[in-house]
């Protein structure tokens, strides 16, 4: 989304009506109050061009030149190209013109794309930035030149996490965020989310990888921009703008709608001692030993505060693992662990949930953030109930394996249920910027 003059303008993907789900032409919509909008109806930018995929166009305005630049992921049915292309007019409704033919961005294959501009007035840089997915493989970030047209000779300046969707934001404190999406195709999974301590984007790096949604598909949906929205006195609210795109839903994807929800800031600091209630997610893994795995079907101790791993208590979590006071007692304490290398964990026979403990798979991967959970056990036991176990009765990390009968860089980690230091994205089925 871009803004000019009080004037919002929306730009999307046109209708999927040819094969491969490829749309030949964008839609352009204006408005005053970011609810009435109005179908500008802009030409098809390709009456006379080949018919492309044409998938995640960014609208902006280089201050510099005047000119209105499209930037868009261009390829084929196939994804044979794997470029990106750029359109300028004189006229945000247009006409658009190619400044060159589609092309790949620093001769990398580029994917799902989105471009930032690093707004002054906002505590950036100055320039504008393209961030995509090279060879689906990581998110490269490269420098755009001073006529927004391509990247600089630099190259790639930041390499972040595998991702779609992709959306760069400062917040009003000027720190960098990144957002995305898995890569599952169509299929809505779990948010990314980054942060870099670094002030610039060029060499920046990307830390504390998480969901800020407390949904596993965010919502279902997936991220294409996040708009930073400044009210009259100033002050700033961030838009997350995504697309829920209905592949097997009715009408398909030319049936797709979008959602937007306010990201909301850091409430406070960390907590910094786990507690009872915190709740078990995959993460990187540390080099303190975090578990003590008491003999067969016994407790699972967090050797940092010598709380027990339980199955949560309460019915509409069921099968969530967290931090509890030990009681040899309770049932949802009662574990028996394979000593030692590679097996599964799984819980004693009780009233309740007597199960596997399994991280919970966002849509097949193996990611940081993917929650813990207890399920009932596969047979063969599933690739996602696999974990590489210290001996029985020593302290050692719980490590996820890869799949492939390997230990993963992913351990058994404990988080606060709610973190009062990380953004966070709630559902609202209403809701007001006057609110936030």
């Amino acid at each position: 989304m871009y803004v000019e003059g009080g004037v919002y303008y929306l730009i999307g993907e046109g209708k999927k009506v040819l094969s491969g789900d490829i749309s030949a032409c964008f839609n352009l919509f204006s408005s005053t109050d970011l609810q009435a909008w109005n179908d500008i109806l802009a030409p098809p930018p390709f009456d006379k061009e080949p018919y492309y995929r044409m998938e995640r166009p960014k609208l902006m305005r280089n201050p510099t030149t005047k000119k209105y630049l499209l930037w868009f992921h261009c390829d084929t049915d196939g994804f044979a190209m794997r470029s990106v292309g750029v359109l300028t007019a004189d006229a945000v409704t247009g006409p658009f013109k190619f400044v060159t033919p589609c092309f790949r961005p620093d001769g990398q294959d580029s994917y799902d794309m989105g471009t930032f501009y690093d707004d002054p007035a906002l505590g950036g840089d100055g320039h504008a930035y393209l961030i995509r997915s090279v060879g689906n493989k990581y998110a490269g970030i490269s420098q755009l030149t001073a006529d927004w047209t391509g990247t600089t000779p630099a190259g790639i300046v930041s390499a972040g996490p595998d991702m779609e969707g992709q959306a760069l934001m400062r917040d009003v404190n000027g720190t960098l965020h990144a957002a995305g999406s898995h890569l599952t195709g169509w299929a809505s999974n779990a948010a990314q989310f980054v942060t870099s301590p670094n002030a610039s984007l060029v060499g920046a790096q990307w830390v504390n990888n998480y969901n800020p949604s407390s949904s596993s598909n965010t919502y279902d949906s997936q991220s294409t921009f996040i708009f930073p929205f400044v009210h009259a006195d100033g002050h700033v609210t961030h838009i997350w703008m995504a697309d829920r795109w209905n592949e097997n839903g009715p009408g398909g994807l030319d049936n797709m709608t979008a959602i937007w929800l306010p990201l909301l800031p850091p409430s406070g600091p960390a907590p910094a001692t786990p507690a009872p209630g915190w709740v078990f997610v995959l993460d990187i893994c540390l080099t303190a030993p975090a578990f003590l795995l008491s003999p067969s079907d016994a407790s699972v101790t967090h050797v940092t505060t010598g709380l027990c791993v339980s199955q949560s208590p309460d019915g509409a979590n069921r099968g969530a693992l967290e931090l509890a006071a030990c009681s040899a007692a309770d049932p949802l304490q009662r574990w028996h662990a394979a000593g030692g290398g590679s097996g599964a964990v799984t819980s004693t026979p009780h009233a309740r949930d007597a199960g596997c403990v399994s991280w919970n798979v966002a849509n097949q991967q193996l990611v940081a953030g993917n929650p813990i959970i207890a399920y009932a056990c596969g047979s063969p036991p599933a690739w996602n109930e696999a974990f590489e176990l210290p001996a029985a009765g020593a302290p050692g990390l719980v490590t996820a394996d890869d799949g492939n009968g390997n230990p993963s860089t992913l351990c058994a980690a404990v988080v606060p249920p709610t973190n009062p230091s990380k953004w966070t994205l709630p559902w609202f089925d209403a809701w007001s910027l006057k609110d936030f």
